[in-house]
């Protein structure tokens, strides 16, 4: 699992970009694993929709596309913003306060400039917000698409002024739920998941734009096997 871990947080973080071969060669020395776990990790990785298995050829990270974004995020705003709801309803006093240290601690991050703290941390928010609803069958929807969710959103914090923008409605949104206002709750996180959907989408065009530029060098795409016998770095 520590394994399958890293991979995923090099592919949230665009370590390994959308539409580009896993460099399996070139992990397998980084990371010192052989081929097999590797392959199992990538296996993971595809039940999750980050990667996509090509028979006799590799994986290769799943694409980003404006229209997947726009699924990822309606789907997103639906689930959170009822969670909100619920939220207001059912989280004990414990669960708000332990989600204003999070956002205290979002906070910290923000004003150092430090976007991967800032980054895991949001992530942090978002599952604790979905927590409270104290509905096991939300979070496990949630959790299924929050993976593939933070993969797009990664790319949007340094969009112009989306980053304070989004410090602001998470401090609106931490209001609301204090406040148990559960109506206001799920509007302010509707609308922050759309808005941020926007930033995202820009960011998605501008890197497909970027990937199509003359001269950008990719990852080579896997020769197909010749062979039926088993691959000795599988062993």
């Amino acid at each position: 699992m520590e394994l399958t871990a890293h991979i995923r947080k090099m592919i949230l973080h665009h370590e390994l970009e959308p539409d580009e071969w896993v460099p399996e060669s070139e992990l397998c020395e980084k990371l010192g694993v052989s081929r097999t776990p590797l392959r199992e990790a990538l296996k993971v990785l595809a039940s999750e929709k980050l990667v996509e298995i090509h028979p006799n050829r590799g994986a290769m990270v799943a694409s980003l596309r404006p229209n997947d974004v726009d699924e990822l995020f309606e789907a997103q705003a639906i689930i959170e913003g009822s969670a909100a709801f619920l939220a207001c309803e059912r989280a004990t006093e414990e669960d708000v306060e332990a989600f204003r240290k999070i956002h205290l601690r979002m906070i910290r991050c923000f004003e150092r400039r430090d976007r991967t703290q800032y980054f895991s941390l949001n992530q942090d928010l978002h599952l604790a917000l979905v927590a409270m609803s104290h509905n096991s069958a939300l979070v496990s929807a949630h959790s299924t698409l929050f993976i593939q969710v933070e993969r797009a959103r990664f790319l949007a914090l340094d969009i112009g002024q989306r980053w304070a923008d989004s410090v602001d409605q998470h401090e609106a949104i931490l209001s609301a739920v204090a406040s148990r206002n559960g109506p206001l709750a799920q509007k302010l996180v509707e609308q922050h998941i759309l808005e941020t959907r926007e930033a995202v989408k820009a960011a998605v065009e501008m890197q497909n734009r970027d990937n199509q530029k003359p001269g950008r060098t990719r990852p080579r795409r896997p020769a197909a096997a010749k062979s039926s016998k088993a691959d000795p770095a599988n062993r």
